[in-house]
């Protein structure tokens, strides 16, 4: 049973307790017997129990309503929708036929992030970030390693789809409005890193093209393929152990 309708028991509880104290005063004609004190007592503990339950009940809705996210793939028809949402995070968006190209090459390179809330039985979501992770083949790994390529260049013969080895991952644009999003996100992007050097995988490239995604991928440990050129705009990298 839901903690609001065990409230609601203990509402009901309480009031019977106190009307059922107020029946035996009428009928014994005075308000000071040991049954009457009893019931008194009873609907009291029966009322706080109930508005312990209701308070617990909405925190918990509470917290469902504004905290709970998923990252789902973005459809092919939606990648404009990715070059619209993402332009006001990021100084610098691929081209749309070479974002189609990627996602022809793999369907789970770019995500959108969705907070859920979950009011009364019912979910709805509602789009608040957005990120993309790139499987890479053994070409392209080389190629960032020797800084003549960087996420903007990337195509369809960079990309290890499902039938091709991962050589490596590299972690594209990302952002998220709300500073529980932003967290939320920086979360999944580490867990999806662990994840792929616990897999095995051998090295993450990024590139920081923001003041706060520098200090990110610093953060992680990230570290200038080039370490002559460091700073925005540069690629960064983080091998395996």
């Amino acid at each position: 049973m839901e903690l609001n309708g065990c409230a609601k028991i203990f509402y009901t509880g309480g009031g019977l307790a106190w009307a059922f104290a107020g029946l035996d005063g009428v009928l014994k004609g005075y308000v000071n017997s040991d049954v009457m004190r009893g019931l008194v007592i009873v609907g009291i503990f029966s009322l706080l129990i109930a508005l312990s339950l209701s308070i617990a009940n909405f925190v918990m809705k509470r917290g469902t309503f504004e905290g709970s996210y998923k990252a789902r793939h973005v459809k092919r028809r939606e990648l404009n929708e990715v070059l619209d949402f993402s332009a006001s995070f990021v100084p610098q968006v691929p081209p749309l036929d070479r974002l189609l190209a990627i996602h022809d090459a793999s369907k789970c390179c770019i995500w959108f992030v969705e907070r859920v809330s979950g009011l009364h039985g019912e979910n709805t979501s509602r789009r608040v970030g957005f990120f993309s992770i790139i499987s890479l083949t053994e070409g392209a790994v080389s190629l960032l390693s020797g800084n003549n390529i960087n996420g903007l260049r990337l195509d369809r013969s960079h990309i290890a789809g499902p039938r091709r080895k991962v050589a490596g991952l590299y972690i594209g644009g990302m952002g998220a409005r709300g500073f529980r999003a932003r967290g939320w996100l920086v979360q999944h992007i580490q867990a999806r890193i662990s994840q792929f050097f616990d897999d095995g995988g051998p090295v993450v490239f990024t590139r920081p093209v923001t003041q706060d995604g520098l200090r990110l991928a610093e953060k992680l440990g990230f570290v200038p393929v080039l370490a002559s050129e460091p700073g925005i705009g540069a690629v960064y990298r983080l091998d395996g152990e």
